[in-house]
């Protein structure tokens, strides 16, 4: 049965130990979906998902993310998969069809990729799946 709304934020928490249990593929579609119905600024949708499911890939971008203070060596396991939410740069480079408009700037580009973010989370959380939302260092990011 589903969750009222309140009750699912109330729900989700950040995970900081990964089973092994993998995520099923008609789950993760489910998980994308949502992503895929954030709203974003002037409806530019500036991100690509990126679904990383190969252990040495999702070991490396967890060497590379961190949440506040927690950085890779505080959690006990792997996750089963990473969904990398990617930041299209050109839009937020140039008006990208808008001239009337003002440009979008890195406020608007965060807020926006933020929205899916919190989506996936919710729906893997009602999934029943745990998830946590990590940032990654810019200077390994760049790997």
């Amino acid at each position: 049965m589903a969750k009222n709304f309140l009750a699912l934020l109330k729900s989700r928490s950040t995970c900081y130990d990964f089973g092994t249990r993998d995520v099923a593929g008609k789950d993760l579609l489910k998980i994308l979906e949502a992503a895929r119905w954030s709203p974003s600024f002037l409806n530019l949708q500036p991100w690509e998902f990126v679904v990383v499911r190969d252990r040495k890939n999702v070991n490396e971008m967890m060497k590379a993310a961190y949440y506040g203070m927690y950085h890779f060596r505080e959690f006990k396991n792997l996750p089963p998969l990473v969904v990398a939410i990617v930041l299209k740069k050109k839009y937020w480079e140039s008006q990208f069809g808008y001239p009337n408009r003002d440009k979008p700037g890195i406020f608007e580009a965060y807020l926006s990729i933020a929205m899916p973010a919190m989506n996936m989370a919710l729906q893997a959380e009602e999934l029943g799946i745990a998830s946590t939302m990590l940032n990654v260092n810019a200077a390994s990011s760049a790997k």
